[in-house]
């Protein structure tokens, strides 16, 4: 009986760690505490998140690549809403808040551009700094000039 607990408890927090690693945060703090487990019931749930991590990934990736053609053809709005849904599956990568940043800096949406940058230096891409300087010396301007 104590193992069980133990392995569950681990279980949950290696879900949860795992979760975070890749980006996940919002399944990262949502993975359910189970008091216990039998080994049948442990597989099955492995078996499970295994499936609906990959679900997900999947769904991540496509949108993502949506989100890189609409920018290559310079459709920043459909890249706008190709990022948000890549985002909307709760996986987070520093390249679709670039993408996002992009985007929205082509279509005069400086403030939400900004945002983006500043989620994708946040995650890491470091390049990003440039363009978040770029955006608040774009900003800087256009407030002189009105």
């Amino acid at each position: 009986m104590k193992k069980s607990l133990i392995f569950s408890l681990f279980l949950c927090l290696s879900y949860g760690q795992s979760y975070a690693q890749v980006g996940m945060y919002d399944q990262a703090v949502s993975v359910p505490v189970i008091s216990m487990f039998d080994d049948s019931m442990s597989s099955a749930y492995l078996n499970v998140m295994a499936s609906n991590y990959a679900r997900i990934k999947q769904n991540f990736e496509y949108y993502r690549n949506l989100m890189y053609d609409a920018l290559d053809k310079n459709q920043n709005s459909a890249a706008i809403t190709y990022a948000q849904y890549a985002l909307n599956t709760s996986m987070y990568s520093s390249d679709v808040y670039v993408g996002l940043g992009v985007a929205n800096e082509r279509l005069g949406n400086l403030k939400e551009a900004l945002k983006a940058y500043k989620k994708a230096y946040k995650l890491g891409f470091y390049e990003a700094g440039t363009a978040i300087d770029r955006v608040k010396q774009t900003i800087k301007l256009n407030k002189k000039k009105k």
